[in-house]
């Protein structure tokens, strides 16, 4: 995952100016700096990987369908062909 950067500096001093206390404007950072976060570019690449696999998935899935789908086709003609000739 790509990592996001940030002076931490700049942070607690726009913080300290916008009111909150020192305390608190080092918690807000310490809380930012020990989390990882998402960026978008490695949340489209997540995404489309998983998109590649699921469409990977259905065509399997659909390949799957007509190789049944033609087995039993070729059952119920053999059956079919077996019972006319019973007749």
């Amino acid at each position: 995952m790509n990592t996001v950067t940030f002076d931490t500096h700049k942070i607690i001093t726009q913080l300290t100016q916008r009111g909150f206390s020192k305390d608190q404007a080092e918690g807000m950072v310490e809380v930012l700096t020990e989390n990882e976060f998402v960026t978008e570019s490695a949340l489209e690449r997540q995404t489309s990987d998983l998109t590649k696999e699921i469409r990977t998935q259905i065509a399997e899935a659909k390949f799957d369908m007509i190789k049944w789908t033609a087995g039993m086709l070729i059952a119920q003609a053999a059956v079919i062909v077996a019972l006319l000739e019973l007749l």
